[in-house]
């Protein structure tokens, strides 16, 4: 394998980018076959497969403290909440649709979704307490972006931060999904460094000014504790075959610097024993152990000269992630954490989740088909089934701290707000947990 092969292989250069490996729609009962690994489908799941090599590039950035200000976009949390959550986007229902391109054999498939009024007592008392201003403003070129503010629960590590893009000639160039995702159709303006996902704000948005929410996940190995939004320092981006020659020779340089086992110990003292052997993971096929935790210290070294030499960050707003966990209850011997805004599930101890769909031994949250809540009242809100997404992106990655398999956390969070002292139950492939 080339040495830019194995870096896109592991992972892409920035590694807030990480190539994504969305969930497969799933088919009706009995109606999977092989075909399936080739429907081009819409951004359903949003799932990323945590390619934690190319993740472990650690921003040495200064924490810029969040000022303390007024909410700029909404007049106070809970009408943000209710906004964000409810069920007057703008986006709020789909019916679905499955669309086959004229050659008969790819398909978008247009998942069913459904939003509901937010709870104001939830909202209110175990929401709105969490939401911090922040007050920000950074500019680039034309471009003026403004961070309103944001919220972070450390239970499932997953948050929310709303802003605003605004240019007096217009903001234009985006294109909106049936949910209100968008995406900029020649790439972002600006860059995240958490994986999420942009949803237009619709009633706070004109011409000049884009109102959105990113709802995001932190992924530890991507920042330290930090979330960064930032404008490209002037710098043009680099073309595929560039960051390919660039990284080529970069791989040279340190293979010629470093023996194979001072880059791995180089690596191991930067990252630690556990954390070490969780990145490396399982070596692909043709690989022994020894030859795959080379290539990975290899690639981590360059990865990093890469990050040093060629990252040009221009203005940047850093928002420390120290919130407090949201109420929360678990199910699966706590292998399954319910919060109000998101799920986490660990397949780990999940025995039923321990088999592909073919019936071999495979542990990993790909083996997760629909994921609904059971409330006291008999009533179901599903998430994540066939053809449903009740969510605004869900994510696969490594294992709870201590294990040391990857691939084994799936990470949901909701299209609204539910009261979790009403759950009783989760239920997984059809598989129901009652609440602990």
């Amino acid at each position: 394998m080339k040495a830019e092969e194995l870096f896109l292989a592991i992972g892409e250069v920035e590694a807030s980018r990480l190539a994504r490996s969305e969930l497969t729609v799933r088919k009706p009962s009995g109606q999977r076959d092989q075909e399936e690994p080739n429907m081009k489908k819409k951004n359903v799941s949003r799932l990323l497969r945590n390619l934690l090599v190319a993740a472990l590039i650690v921003s040495m950035l200064a924490v810029t403290a969040y000022a303390v200000a007024g909410y700029v976009i909404f007049d106070s949390p809970q009408e943000m909440l209710s906004s964000l959550f409810g069920d007057q986007t703008g986006y709020d229902h789909s019916q679905g649709s499955v669309t086959p391109f004229p050659d008969g054999i790819n398909t978008i498939i247009e998942p069913t979704f459904d939003r509901v009024p937010a709870d104001e007592t939830v909202m209110q008392e175990e929401i709105a307490p969490h939401v911090n201003p922040v007050g920000q403003t950074i500019h680039y070129e034309d471009f003026t972006l403004t961070v309103d503010s944001f919220l972070y629960d450390n239970t499932t590590r997953c948050g929310f931060v709303t802003y605003l893009l605004e240019n007096p000639n217009g903001v234009s160039g985006y294109t909106l999904q049936s949910d209100g995702e968008f995406y900029f159709d020649s790439g972002e303006p600006y860059d995240i460094n958490q994986y999420g996902y942009p949803y237009i704000i619709q009633e706070k948005t004109t011409d000049t000014c884009l109102a959105a929410t990113y709802y995001f996940r932190y992924d530890k190995p991507h920042a330290d504790n930090l979330l960064r939004i930032s404008f490209p320092g002037g710098r043009e981006p680099l073309s595929d075959e560039e960051i390919n020659s660039i990284m080529k020779e970069l791989d040279a340089q340190v293979r010629q610097e470093f023996t194979p086992e001072e880059a791995k110990a180089k690596v191991k003292n930067f990252l630690g024993e556990a954390q070490y052997a969780e990145s490396t993971g399982a070596p692909p096929e043709g690989y022994t152990r020894g030859q795959w935790e080379e290539e990975c210290a290899y690639s981590i070294i360059a990865s990093q000269r890469y990050h040093a030499q060629y990252d040009d960050v221009g203005e940047a707003i850093t928002i420390p992630l120290e919130g407090e966990p949201l109420s929360h209850v678990t199910a699966g011997k706590q292998s399954v954490i319910v919060t109000p805004i998101s799920i986490q599930i660990d397949v780990t101890d999940l025995d039923f989740l321990h088999t592909d769909r073919e019936g071999n031994p495979y542990i990993s949250a790909d083996n997760v088909d629909s994921v609904a809540i059971r409330y006291q009242d008999g009533s179901e809100y599903l998430i994540h089934g066939d053809y449903v997404e009740n969510q605004v992106f869900g994510i696969i990655s490594s294992a709870s701290e201590g294990k040391s398999d990857t691939d084994h956390l799936l990470t949901f969070m909701f299209n609204r707000i539910i009261d979790v002292e009403k759950v009783a139950a989760v239920i997984i492939n059809g598989v129901e947990l009652p609440v602990e």
